[in-house]
């Protein structure tokens, strides 16, 4: 009768098979965020100079932003961020949050309606998908407010006086 022992497999080829496998199941969610946009200030006037401030995050350290554009044209306003990732097939990259900021100064603007688009395009294998936010405001007339004297206030009360 013929037996073969086979040797145990070796914990070191077991952990580095489970360390690729984990890599491989976690390259595909890699993710870039619009976590939010602020118009300052809130409640912009015709004599307010505007600036919009972008936040947004990258899963990993793989992400960063390689350039941004501001531009406006009528009631449109748009900030185009171009987010890039060197991620391929093989490569690993650090699992941390990676957070960004953006300021884009547009002036005064006139009184209206207006709709800010806040495109983040993507260079990526693994999100070439981009994120797309709209924000809608209203820039209002700047109504100046008379001094209050008070000749003006027995005026109110005094009429005729």
């Amino acid at each position: 009768m013929l037996t073969a022992t086979l040797s145990p497999f070796p914990r070191t080829a077991l952990v580095c098979a489970w360390c690729v496998a984990l890599a491989g199941l976690l390259a595909p969610t890699a993710q870039a965020v619009i976590s939010s946009v602020d118009i300052v200030p809130a409640n912009p006037t015709d004599v307010d100079p505007v600036s919009v401030h972008v936040y947004g995050w990258f899963a990993d350290s793989c992400w960063s932003v390689d350039t941004y554009e501001c531009t406006a044209g009528g009631g449109a306003l748009a900030i185009d961020i171009h987010a890039y990732d060197e991620w391929m097939p093989g490569y690993v990259c650090l699992m941390v949050i990676i957070p960004y900021g953006i300021t884009c100064e547009f002036g005064v603007l006139p009184a209206g309606d207006y709709v800010l688009t806040v495109t983040e395009d993507h260079s990526s294998l693994r999100d070439p998908f981009p994120n797309v936010v709209v924000v809608e405001f209203d820039v209002t007339d700047f109504t100046p407010v008379e001094p209050l004297t008070w000749g003006r206030i027995k005026g109110l009360y005094q009429p005729g006086a």
